[in-house]
């Protein structure tokens, strides 16, 4: 999704396209990271959502580890570990330190008490079906709302991987000193 790019992003989005007729490219004018992904949503035709920021990667076997997990333990959403990237270097985050299953309620206690990672969208597979909520234009958060709306109903399955497969680009905007 081009959120109104204003580089060659667009172009080399549509380069991709020609090369595999999986990718489907979508424009919209700058309407900020929860429309991108609203459309993004909308316009899936899979049975399985993951969000990956423009910024960060993720690695090979992101897709097939999260949905093998999913499978596995019967499962609505997979989640794991992920490496902070800043500067080049890699510092891997602990906060998962287990394999396995744990409920959405624990996932939300521990999200706003800042002991996981279930606040952010990234990092996860979703079960399509299971997204009840679309993304609210907040300009900070908004992930975090996100996730806690879609995992509010009832006791759901989490599936947890302690290995990082996902790599969050940490960008330092400005140095004061």
């Amino acid at each position: 999704i081009d959120d109104g790019s204003t580089d060659l992003s667009l172009e080399i989005c549509h380069q991709y396209q020609k090369g595999d007729k999986r990718i489907k490219v979508l424009h919209q004018e700058n309407k900020g990271v929860s429309a991108a992904r609203n459309l993004g949503i909308k316009w899936a035709i899979g049975e399985y959502i993951t969000f990956v920021d423009a910024d960060d990667y993720i690695a090979q076997d992101y897709i097939e580890k999260l949905y093998l997990m999913m499978k596995h333990n019967h499962c609505n959403l997979a989640m794991c570990n992920y490496v902070e990237v800043r500067e080049g270097k890699e510092y891997k985050i602990n906060i998962i330190n287990f394999d396995g299953v744990m409920t959405s309620k624990k996932l939300i206690e521990d999200t706003l008490y800042g002991r996981d990672v279930g606040g952010f969208c990234w990092g996860k597979m979703w079960k399509k079906s299971f997204l009840r909520h679309n993304f609210r234009n907040y300009r900070y958060c908004e992930d975090v709302l996100f996730c806690i709306e879609n995992l509010q109903y009832g006791n759901e399955r989490i599936a947890v991987i302690s290995k990082p497969f996902y790599y969050y680009v940490r960008l330092e905007l400005c140095r004061c000193h």
